[in-house]
């Protein structure tokens, strides 16, 4: 049954000493985990419970590519400009980027972070300057989950050619026009959590060149 189903008294003789969650989606947060670690927090668990993963994050990079930029904007087809069809486009796309060539156009970052020891999620919003090492024309960035099951052990599912199958794919958060950057180029983004979602875009001045 639902954690939120059960009760201590009465399926739980006591309060439980660990929790082992995997309410996790490829975006990290639309499966409901925050509620439900939060209810299990207020209802289930001793004060010193173990939580497993103890930690779990979005992270993510600049992302470009011609293929990844076919994916998100209509361009021209045949003589036909198609662009006022990206109005009807969706602000984030799943995709195994394990299977699609693409261009890394930063370091990794981490979008939000979330210590599942704690009892209370609130929603956030923030900026970040995020600096491209790359050229190339940046439509988004891809994003990735990282669990952090304790103090040594980590699993994440960041994009590899490499990488074996898993349940999760990654998610694109599409600009709403592409970027043309170079390496020392500074972008600033805006990322938000309304405790089931994340959303990345770009901020107002969005991007500052670096000095030749």
């Amino acid at each position: 049954m639902k954690s939120t189903e059960l009760h201590v008294g009465r399926e739980l003789a006591v309060p439980a000493e660990v929790l082992v969650t995997e309410t996790f989606a490829s975006g990290l947060l639309s499966e409901g985990v925050l509620p439900t670690v939060e209810d299990a927090h207020r209802r289930l668990l001793a004060l010193d419970a173990v939580v497993i993963p103890r930690r779990a994050a979005a992270v993510g990079y600049l992302i470009g590519g011609h293929l990844i930029e076919e994916h998100l904007f209509a361009g021209h087809w045949k003589g036909l400009d198609l662009s006022a069809f990206d109005l009807l486009a969706p602000n984030k796309l799943g995709l195994h980027l394990d299977r699609v060539p693409h261009a890394i156009l930063s370091d990794d970052f981490e979008i939000f972070g979330f210590d599942l020891k704690g009892r209370q999620f609130p929603p956030e919003r923030r900026r970040q300057t995020v600096r491209a090492t790359g050229t190339g024309r940046c439509v988004g960035v891809a994003q990735w989950i990282r669990l952090e099951m304790d103090e040594v052990s980590v699993y994440e599912n960041r994009p590899s050619s490499s990488a074996g199958s898993n349940g999760w794919m990654h998610v694109v958060y599409r600009f709403a026009r592409a970027i043309e950057v170079s390496p020392g180029d500074s972008l600033v983004l805006v990322f938000s959590h309304n405790r089931a979602n994340i959303a990345v875009g770009l901020g107002d001045a969005a991007v500052s060149r670096a000095e030749a």
